[in-house]
C-alpha cells in the first residue's frame, strides 16, 4: 500500500467567500505536501473538482500542528514532516493566490458566458457595527464610478443580498434614487449567491464592494473586464 505523509484538516470560519480562502490553500498546501486533505466545501459558487488523494493515512505516533495566518512567510507555509496539519486562520493573502492562480483554475470548472452588462455589487448586512467605524461603503462611491465609466450604458445591474433591515431598504432606495438621476436604469433582483457570482462573472464592467465574495468574482473573471474596487483607507499591503 501507499501511504500518504499525513492529513489536513480545516476549521472553517465565516461565510463562503471567507472559507474559500481556507479551502484552496489547505489545498494547495495538501497537494505540495502529499497530505490528504479530508474537507470538503460545498459548490455555492461554482463547481469544485474532487481534491487528489495521495494514499491510506497510517495513524500513527503522527505529531498535530496548528497552521495560522501569522505562520504564512513570503507567501510560504512551513512544513515540519508527516503529520496532521490543521488549518486554523482566514489566509487572506492574495499573492499567494494569484501566484497559484493557474493551479486554482484547474480545480474549479466555470462555464460562464461574458455579457456586456455593468455592475454593481453591495454589500450590505453585518458590514453595520453600531456605534463603531462600520464597512458599509457610501454610495458616493458607486455614483462616482458609474458617472466615469457607464457612459455607454443604460442599465445598472445591482447585486445585493436580501434586505433584511430597515436600514439596508434606505440606503437600496437612496442609491437606486440616486442612479436614476443619472438618466440610468437601476436593475436589483434578490437572487440566490450562485446566480449572483455568475452575474458578475458575465459582467464586463465589475463594480464591487470591500468583499470577499468580490475578491472570487474578480479572481475568476475574465482579465479583459474592467474592475474597480475600493480604498478604504486601510493598506493590506504596503504601497
Amino acid at each position: 500500500k501507499y501511504y500518504c505523509n499525513g492529513i489536513c484538516q480545516i476549521k472553517y470560519n465565516g461565510r463562503h467567500g471567507n472559507k474559500l480562502f481556507m479551502y484552496f490553500i489547505a489545498r494547495l498546501y495538501a497537494e505540495k505536501h502529499n497530505l490528504n486533505l479530508i474537507n470538503n466545501i460545498d459548490n455555492t459558487f461554482f463547481e469544485i473538482k474532487n481534491r487528489q488523494k495521495f494514499g491510506y493515512y497510517q495513524n500513527y505516533n503522527q505529531k498535530t500542528y496548528i497552521i495560522k495566518d501569522s505562520d504564512l512567510i513570503d507567501n510560504q507555509l512551513p512544513y515540519y514532516g508527516n503529520g496532521i496539519y490543521i488549518f486554523d486562520g482566514f489566509f487572506q493573502n492574495e499573492d499567494i493566490f494569484y501566484e497559484n492562480k493557474e493551479k486554482i483554475l484547474s480545480y474549479v470548472n466555470l462555464n460562464y458566458n461574458k455579457k456586456d452588462i455593468f455592475t454593481i455589487h453591495v454589500r450590505l448586512d453585518d458590514y453595520f457595527y453600531p456605534n463603531k467605524r462600520h464597512l458599509i461603503i457610501s454610495i458616493d462611491y458607486y455614483i462616482y464610478c458609474i458617472k466615469k465609466y457607464a457612459n455607454n450604458y443604460k442599465n445598472i445591474y445591482i447585486i445585493c443580498d436580501k434586505l433584511r433591515y430597515d436600514w439596508e431598504k434606505t440606503y437600496m432606495f437612496e442609491l437606486i434614487k440616486q442612479i436614476k438621476l443619472l438618466n440610468k436604469i437601476p436593475i436589483y433582483t434578490e437572487n440566490s449567491l450562485q446566480n449572483d457570482i455568475i452575474n458578475i462573472l458575465q459582467s464586463n464592467y465589475i463594480v464591487t464592494s470591500n468583499s470577499t465574495f468580490c475578491f472570487w468574482a474578480v479572481f475568476f473573471s475574465n482579465p479583459e473586464k474592467i474592475i474597480l474596487f475600493p480604498y478604504v483607507g486601510i493598506d493590506v499591503l504596503p504601497n
